[in-house]
């Protein structure tokens, strides 16, 4: 009888273990579809130029690492925001080798992929000797807060495309 009661016990404190972590965040495949998903809607964001919508996607803490530093969410969209209101900006934009790695918890991932953008210029002046096509090589470090994904950590390095 002794040993039912502890096999009992034991079943029913897997089954609450099993039963709550399921229940505590949701599947790594959906987290997956969501990150590939919020890429997808931060490069289009990105390629219209609509600033408000791009930024939307960076958590008020993210942190922007580049070869000049670390910066802030505010200094990068300030930095963006003077761009695109001198005229400058995105012609296009693509996400292509979309890899999303997710935490065990499934609150956290990491995007990487390449962004091959065609820059849009202020005017014929600014854009001379500039490149026409180039390749960011991005990371994206999310976290779920409240139910929505957000970008905490940016970094990429810029190359030009590959000679054809």
């Amino acid at each position: 009888m002794r040993l039912r009661t502890h096999s009992s016990a034991a079943l029913v404190a897997l089954f609450g273990l099993l039963l709550a972590s399921s229940s505590s965040g949701q599947s790594a495949g959906q987290g997956e579809q969501d990150v590939r998903e919020a890429v997808r809607q931060i490069v289009a964001a990105y390629q219209a130029n609509d600033i408000e919508r791009y930024f939307s996607f960076y958590a008020d803490d993210m942190t922007v690492l580049r070869a000049t530093g670390r910066w802030t969410k505010d200094a990068y969209y300030d930095r963006w925001r003077k761009i695109v209101g001198s005229g400058g900006g995105v012609a296009s934009a693509d996400v292509v080798d979309l890899q999303v790695q997710m935490s065990p918890s499934g609150d956290s991932a990491v995007a990487t992929y390449q962004m091959p953008v065609k820059p849009r210029y202020a005017s014929t002046d600014a854009a001379k000797g500039q490149a026409t096509e180039i390749i960011y090589y991005m990371t994206d470090v999310f976290f779920q807060r409240n139910g929505r994904w957000h970008i905490v950590h940016l970094h990429w390095t810029v190359q030009p495309p590959p000679a054809s």
